[in-house]
């Protein structure tokens, strides 16, 4: 539903198969990294196309504020013949 904004927040246990999917391999990993103690950023995955920039603010004030690292990609680069 492109109406809804699912937001997962790394470093959060227990995810779902489909939670871990939806968030691409590279999320997924840095996800585990964190779990295990390495020292990486707070971070969060949105997991819709809806654009909803007060929605974010709220999420980086929930990791620390501004200023913040950025990554866009699609599902579509995480695919094995893809970079």
């Amino acid at each position: 539903d492109k109406d809804t904004m699912d937001v997962i927040i790394l470093g959060t246990p227990s995810l779902s198969e489909k939670e871990l999917k939806s968030m691409g391999n590279k999320a997924a990993h840095l996800n585990e990294l964190l779990l295990a103690g390495f020292p990486v950023p707070a971070g969060f995955v949105i997991t819709s196309e809806k654009d909803q920039v007060g929605s974010l603010v709220e999420l980086v004030d929930k990791i620390g504020g501004f200023p913040v690292a950025v990554r866009s990609s699609g599902n579509l680069e995480d695919l094995e013949d893809t970079s």
